[in-house]
């Protein structure tokens, strides 16, 4: 007998295995791509999932951890559905994402739910409708009601508009400043015609007790002017700035009563100050409603400013900070998908204003991600306020990130309807399916006289007839069923899963040009040392962001479809595939 241990012998291994949990020093792998020297504390990596043993997207792990990573066709059920229901898996995936999927929450904690998604689910979300955009606000005539126009109107406590959506329903007072610094960040472009007075943004208690963002009356169809004011009493503090119409601008207001104590607009890249210092005790507001497109005449500095008209126009990204960054941190961030923090409590409110256009349920609803639960209605909707055009004017925004979570929305119940179509066929001729390997007396004694049958089919019905719309919810909405069928898929789902992994196990050496039914990327160094080639490391020069998420490869700012990452396994793909004809 050989006095190898098992894992030593030649005969029949695959490979070494690899066992880790919570690796620190798995960033080593990493920083060889892109020659740095990288850490787990890095800024690069704050605020995601890199340190957890179920992380794979940064590729520091030369090992499966998620079925993810394998090359399998996911469209096909006969690929990776086994011994599972395959219309449970389809409604399962469909609950996990509506209900569950944290567009509300930090980085690492969307990071933590994506990675821990089958292969399926996650192909499943990659399917699911995408939109990014902006809300156009159709604003009122002159002399016309502004009780009419496109308008919202956030209540100023945490998940009291919309509780069924909240998970943060504490009624706690969000927006006041108090002694806080603060800052108001979005992009606006105003349409190309004269314009009267119009209030942007306000939170009033009283005329001379406010602050606000606005437009004053402009004639002219090419500029016009935006002021940002904070009157407390006879205190105030007033700056205004100009800006062109017919396109989007990034426009910053904030007052840092820790530092400069001044009131400040930021106009793409041009910083408009006010000319006196001043420092508010105290800004609060009583929680009045907080008001985007519209609001009341108030005191501007030294004199009245009436309102004549709602807002008309585009707003995107609007983000409230307690807080004041750097101008060049405001810049760096502006064009990019942006994730509140674990351990930042300051971004109060924010609203993307992704939610896509059509008739659907909820399609009035503008949702809070900052984490506070501030979605709201929008007054006076029309559909058309949601035709935003392709100047979508985040440049950098993570399409992937903004997946369309309304069920009754037409491409998602299409979606699932589709899926449950070929899901049901198929487990009507698959022999394996668990419930058929376990005697029917079995289900019929657990289902108290229920007809098994209508058991299972519960669990194939359309996920539109199931759910109740509320995105997001943290509660699973799947119908309930005999815990003996429970427990079956529960570990059905399990076997597919390691049978997956076994098949790949088995099947790694071959490196193709193909998309599926080939070494994963994670494996492919290792292929690399069976077959003695050495893999070039093509982007050393690149940054995180470049090399994983692929962002800021080019001047326009425009997220690239594939990472540097992803190009670097392609070629490295290719020279594996030709290395057997190289050596001959």
């Amino acid at each position: 007998m050989s006095k190898k241990s098992l894992f030593e012998r030649y005969q029949g291994r695959l490979f070494t295995p690899r066992f880790s949990r919570q690796n620190k020093k798995s960033s080593s792998i990493l920083a060889s791509n892109l020659d740095k020297d990288l850490s787990l504390t890095s800024t690069d990596f704050k605020n995601t999932n890199i340190e957890s043993s179920s992380s794979f997207r940064y590729g520091d792990k030369p090992y499966l951890v998620s079925t993810q990573q394998l090359r399998v066709d996911w469209s096909r059920f006969e690929n990776h559905t086994f011994f599972h229901s395959a219309v449970a898996n389809v409604n399962e995936s469909f609950d996990k994402i509506v209900n569950f999927y944290p567009f509300d929450k930090s980085k690492k904690k969307i990071e933590i739910f994506e990675d821990n998604l089958t292969g399926f689910e996650k192909y499943v979300l990659q399917s699911f409708p995408k939109n990014v955009g902006y809300l156009v606000f159709s604003g009122t005539s002159m002399g016309e009601a502004l009780t009419n126009g496109t308008q919202i109107t956030v209540k100023d406590r945490s998940g009291v508009s919309i509780n069924e959506l909240s998970d943060a329903s504490t009624g706690a007072q969000i927006l006041d400043p108090m002694t806080s610094p603060f800052s108001i960040e979005f992009f606006i472009k105003v349409p190309q015609q004269s314009n009267n007075n119009q209030v942007v943004f306000q939170k009033k208690r009283t005329t001379a007790n406010n602050i606000t963002v606005a437009l004053s009356g402009s004639s002219s169809s090419t500029e016009c002017e935006v002021h940002f004011a904070i009157t407390s009493g006879s205190n105030f503090l007033h700056v205004s700035g100009t800006m062109k119409k017919g396109t989007f601008h990034h426009v910053t207001a904030m007052y840092d009563r820790i530092a400069d104590q001044r009131c400040k607009l930021l106009i793409d890249n041009q910083i408009h100050s006010s000319s006196q210092q001043l420092l508010f005790d105290n800004l609060e507001y009583n929680s009045a409603d907080f008001k985007i497109g519209s609001g009341d005449t108030i005191r501007l500095g030294t004199s009245i400013f009436t309102n004549e008209q709602t807002f008309s126009g585009s707003i995107d990204e609007l983000r409230y900070f307690h807080s004041v960054e750097s101008i060049k941190k405001i810049q760096k961030r502006k064009n990019r998908s942006f994730y509140p923090g674990d351990n930042d409590p300051t971004l109060k409110l924010y609203y993307k204003f992704n939610e896509p256009y059509g008739t659907y349920t909820g399609n009035d609803i503008v949702l809070d991600s900052s984490g506070n639960s501030l979605h709201e209605r929008i007054t006076n909707f029309n559909i058309t306020n949601r035709q935003s055009g392709s100047d979508n004017p985040v440049l950098s925004e993570e399409l992937e990130r903004n997946p369309v979570l309304f069920p009754t929305f037409p491409n998602v119940s299409a979606l699932n309807t589709r899926l449950l179509s070929s899901a049901s066929n198929y487990d009507n001729y698959n022999p394996n399916l668990i419930t058929q390997l376990i005697p029917k007396h079995y289900f019929q004694d657990g289902s108290n006289f229920n007809d098994f049958n209508t058991e299972l089919e519960k669990l194939g019905a359309s996920f539109t007839t199931m759910t109740t719309n509320r995105p997001g919810s943290g509660k699973s909405e799947l119908p309930n069923s005999q815990l003996l069928i429970k427990l079956l898929l529960t570990y059905a789902k399990f076997f597919d899963e390691l049978k997956l992994f076994v098949d790949a196990f088995t099947s790694y050496r071959h490196v193709s040009y193909e998309d599926f039914d080939t070494t994963p990327d994670a494996m492919l160094k290792e292929v690399a040392k069976m077959t003695n080639t050495t893999l070039p490391y093509l982007f050393t020069g690149a940054d995180v962001a470049q090399y994983i998420v692929g962002l800021d490869l080019a001047n326009n700012k425009v997220k690239a479809i594939k990472s540097l990452n992803e190009v670097q396994n392609l070629i490295w793909r290719r020279i594996l595939s030709e290395a057997p004809k190289m050596r001959t």
